[in-house]
């Protein structure tokens, strides 16, 4: 019985990712392409890597098509980092293999980035694929491998990985550092390693991009639980080095904002935020020592083609950023509880958009420009189109998602971790940048909220199961003790 439940045990795993696979290379590796367009975001990665755009695709930029070229710097590269992300990690390596394969020192093929994170993806999909579907009937597990694959390798989350969009590296570390955890809670493989894991995944979501540093906190406070079931004394002081190392990464984050995106996201904060939800959008810039005509900023974004004021502007700086900060921002909302309720109301409403307005072919597949793929995104569509888009909705999720995991204490627990962590990009995305670019800064909420779900399907399944397996042992028992008492009576 053993030997065939081990036998098995690999079949859901390997089938989830030969779909998987499959999927990604038509989707993204053969034409039509299936990419990212640029928003402007590119070039903060692309340059401090020794990348830039090809003058050839200049008049293709931030014209709704994705771009796969771009050319590789011969020369030194005098750029500067202003944004630190893991995605470093990620992007040399497919560089070096691009120049490898194609012999092209010259040109990059954003592709081979693409080869890079789906290697990563089919990885942590494998992993937690099996952790999900462990002791069910091979029929069970071919159903929740499935649908992971329905879920987690749709065109909504697939296109990020054809892009320099830090979400693609989010997306997979997030996957990775929560399957580790759920490993370590099932007492699954050597606890050392599945720690190792959960911190590397853990580092590499919170250094993927500025906005998630809160992310960083929270796997600390996750992984301090992990003492529920430690064994030895040098286990025990590891798990307190690593949820140290994961809230420490979340602070030095913090710290890195460049100055220059930090002006950004404050211009909008203000007015995509705190201006837009005030009654009086002159008398709160008096409260910041702000002059009141600028209230003329409501609703405006910075990169608005004809500005009402440049936001780069020297008196921008002294008049205007310089007045108010994240601090002056939570105090803004605290005092004015209502507008934070219909910024989160707004935060709702595009909850479970996986993809902003961004196209995803390339200009010689002939399609107009910002065409979504549309192939293999049934469920991303069905999650848009009919999920309720209130915050009521989420509370009442996340409270029928934990009375259901009563009984199993860790995997509760790491549960709420993975709930706080989606609802944390609500509360950074609002009083980081208000409304702005809302969609793609709340992107971790979507993968939280299909975790979840996907976790609690497979938890549900497997009590079903047991259920029917222990009528199924009492109905054989006790027909057992009536051939007994029969045969004594004869």
């Amino acid at each position: 019985m053993e030997m065939s439940m081990k036998k098995k045990n690999w079949i859901a795993p390997v089938v989830a990712v030969v779909l998987a696979a499959v999927i990604i290379t038509i989707a993204l590796f053969i034409p039509p392409y299936v990419g990212m367009e640029d928003n402007r975001d590119f070039s903060r990665v692309i340059y401090p890597e020794g990348l830039y755009d090809l003058p050839e695709n200049s008049q293709l930029l931030y014209t709704g098509y994705f771009i796969k070229e771009y050319g590789i710097m011969q020369y030194f590269n005098q750029s500067t980092k202003s944004v630190y992300s893991s995605q470093t990690l990620f992007i040399q390596p497919a560089i070096w293999m691009d120049k490898l394969l194609t012999g092209n020192d010259n040109v990059f093929d954003l592709r081979y980035l693409g080869i890079m994170i789906t290697i990563y993806f089919l990885i942590a999909l494998y992993f937690l694929v099996d952790y999900l579907t462990y002791k069910l009937t091979l029929l069970s597990s071919l159903l929740v491998a499935l649908v992971s694959v329905i879920i987690f390798v749709d065109t909504g989350y697939i296109a990020y990985f054809n892009s320099f969009y830090a979400e693609q590296v989010a997306y997979v570390s997030f996957i990775g550092a929560i399957t580790c955890a759920l490993l370590y809670a099932a007492r699954r493989y050597n606890q050392y390693v599945i720690l190792a894991g959960f911190v590397i995944n853990g580092l590499i979501l919170t250094f993927s991009k500025q906005q998630l540093a809160p992310i960083g906190a929270v796997l600390g406070i996750v992984c301090l639980f992990f003492y529920l079931q430690a064994k030895g004394r040098l286990f025990k002081v590891l798990i307190a080095i690593s949820s140290a190392a994961l809230m420490f990464t979340g602070i030095v984050v913090y710290l890195l904002i460049s100055t220059t995106y930090t002006n950004i996201n404050m211009f909008h904060a203000m007015t995509r935020g705190v201006l837009m939800t005030s009654d009086n959008p002159a008398e709160t810039l008096e409260t910041l020592d702000i002059k009141p005509e600028y209230e003329l900023l409501n609703g405006t974004i910075y990169y608005d083609r004809y500005p009402t004021i440049d936001p780069e502007d020297e008196r921008m700086q002294q008049e205007f950023y310089s007045q108010y900060g994240v601090t002056s921002v939570v105090k803004y909302y605290l005092a004015n509880p209502d507008a934070f309720v219909e910024m989160m109301g707004l935060a709702a409403q595009n909850a479970y958009t996986i993809r902003p307005n961004l196209g995803n072919y390339e200009y010689a597949s002939g399609y107009p420009p910002k065409t979504q793929a549309q192939v293999l995104s049934v469920y991303s569509r069905l999650k848009k189109n009919h999920t309720p888009k209130t915050s009521g909705f989420i509370i009442i999720w996340m409270v029928c998602g934990l009375a259901i995991l009563y009984k199993k204490r860790l995997k509760q627990i790491i549960v709420f971790g993975v709930m706080a962590a989606g609802l944390s990009q609500f509360v950074v995305s609002i009083v980081g940048a208000g409304d702005a670019d809302l969609a793609k800064h709340i992107f971790l909420y979507n993968v939280a909220f299909d975790l979840v779900n996907v976790i609690l399907l497979a938890h549900g399944i497997a009590f079903l199961e047991g259920k029917y397996r222990l009528s199924k042992g009492t109905a054989a028992s006790a027909e057992a003790d009536i051939d007994d008492a029969v045969y004594k009576n004869t």
